[in-house]
């Protein structure tokens, strides 16, 4: 299973995977919560009791950006921290690079990718 945190997107969210398959993809932002450090962990916490988390992940991905300086430094951190604690893998991948590795050269000047972060 991998645990993955996208923090540039401008709704930022956890996103389970298993198999090659999102099983679940939580927002992390509500309406009455304006920064992701008032509620990371809350989120987090829901996925952890609904999956048993920790004994199932294998991997921690994380956005490393462009976006909110402050959603970056919060969600990085905060899966350091997983991964530290728990001895879980982890690695950081710039949008860009993401997207780069589903574009083929051939396909290059026909494609054209708006990223929108929160910055």
């Amino acid at each position: 299973m991998i645990l993955f945190l996208d923090v540039i997107s401008p709704k930022p969210k956890f996103i389970l995977i298993d198999n090659n398959k999102v099983i679940e993809s939580l927002h992390i932002l509500e309406n009455d919560y304006t920064r992701i450090s008032d509620i990371i962990l809350n989120k987090f916490l829901i996925l952890l009791k609904k999956y048993n988390l920790l004994d199932k992940i294998k991997y921690l991905v994380v956005c490393t950006g462009p976006g909110s300086y402050t959603s970056l430094r919060v969600g990085i951190s905060f899966m350091i921290g997983l991964s530290y604690t728990n001895k879980i893998p982890i690695y950081g991948v710039s949008c860009s690079k993401f997207i780069s590795q589903f574009v083929s050269k051939k396909d290059f000047y026909d494609i054209f990718i708006i990223i929108c972060s929160s910055n």
